[in-house]
C-alpha cells in the first residue's frame, strides 16, 4: 500500500520504485537551484540510505555562499547516495530481530556543526547515541526491555562507573535517564552498518567542575510503562464510582442554596 510516499505492507516500510526510478534517472545537476530540489527530495528518503549525510556532505556544502563547482567529487556523491562515516558525520542504524536475523529499520545520519567537529571523539560516540535516540524516540521511549546499543567505542562503558562531566555530558545524563538501555561494545570491523567513528582513547578532561557522577545508575533505567492488573482495573472502578457520588453531591447541595 503507497502511503505518504512509502509502500507499506506486512512488516515492511520502503521506498516506492517509482520515486526510485526518478531518482536514478536525476539528470546532473548544474545549478545551486538544481541542487536544492535534489537535496530536499532526498531528504524525505535519507532514513532509508545508510550513512547518508557523509556522502552528501559535498553537494550540501554547495549550497552555500561558495562558489559552484562540480567536479569529480559532487558527482560520485551525486551518483552514489550512499556512505561510511568520518569525523565529519555520524550515522546510525535502528534493527530488530526478526526470524533469528537482525534487520535494519531504518538509518539515520547527520553532517556535524563547525562545533562539533571539534569534539572529542568520546563526545562525538556520545553524540551519535543521543541523535539516534532522539530520533527514535517514539519507538525507544519506555520501551519494556532493554534497547541494545551497540557502539565500536570501549570508552562508553565506562558511563556506568563514576564521571566527572563537562557541560555536554551533563545536559545529557538528564535526556538519557528517560531510556532503558544497556550500553554494549562490538568491534569496528563487526560493527559494519553503524561504524561510527576511527578510535581513539584520548579526551580531554575539561574543567574539575563537579564531582564524580555515575551518569548510568540502574535507577535512571526503568521502564515508564507498567502492566495492568485486575487490581488495578478495580482501583480504577473504585475510584471512579466515588466520583460519580462526589458529583452528585456538589449538584444536590448547589440546588438548596
Amino acid at each position: 500500500m503507497e502511503y505518504l510516499g512509502v509502500i507499506i505492507s506486512e512488516g515492511q516500510v520502503r521506498m516506492d520504485s517509482v520515486k526510485l526510478a526518478s531518482i536514478a534517472e536525476w539528470p546532473t545537476l548544474t545549478k545551486k537551484k538544481e541542487l536544492q530540489s535534489f537535496l530536499g527530495f532526498m531528504n524525505f528518503y535519507q532514513k532509508f540510505i545508510k550513512n547518508y549525510s557523509k556522502v552528501m556532505r559535498m553537494l550540501t556544502q554547495l549550497t552555500s555562499n561558495a562558489e559552484w563547482t562540480w567536479g569529480a567529487a559532487q558527482n560520485q556523491a551525486f551518483q552514489q547516495v550512499e556512505a561510511d562515516a568520518s569525523n565529519g558525520a555520524i550515522g546510525t542504524v535502528l534493527s530488530q530481530e526478526q526470524e533469528g536475523r537482525w534487520r535494519p529499520v531504518a538509518f539515520m545520519s547527520k553532517v556535524l556543526t563547525a562545533m562539533e567537529c571539534n569534539y572529542e571523539i568520546y563526545n562525538k560516540e556520545l553524540l551519535a547515541i543521543m541523535l539516534a535516540l532522539s530520533e527514535w524516540r517514539h519507538y525507544l521511549m519506555g520501551a519494556l526491555e532493554d534497547v541494545e546499543i551497540w557502539t565500536d567505542h570501549q570508552n562508553l562503558q565506562y558511563f556506568r562507573k563514576p564521571q566527572k562531566l563537562n557541560c555536554h555530558q551533563a545536559r545529557w545524563v538528564t535526556e538519557l535517564a528517560e531510556y532503558h538501555f544497556i550500553l554494549k561494545h562490538k568491534p569496528g570491523t563487526a560493527n559494519i552498518k553503524a561504524d561510527l567513528l576511527s578510535r581513539r582513547s584520548n579526551h580531554d578532561q575539561g574543567e574539575d567542575d563537579n564531582g564524580d557522577i555515575i551518569v548510568l545508575s540502574p535507577k535512571h533505567f526503568q521502564a515508564l510503562i507498567m502492566p495492568t492488573t485486575t487490581k488495578t482495573h478495580e482501583r480504577v472502578r473504585t475510584v471512579t464510582c466515588q466520583k460519580e457520588l462526589w458529583d452528585k453531591g456538589i449538584a444536590t447541595s448547589l440546588e438548596h442554596e
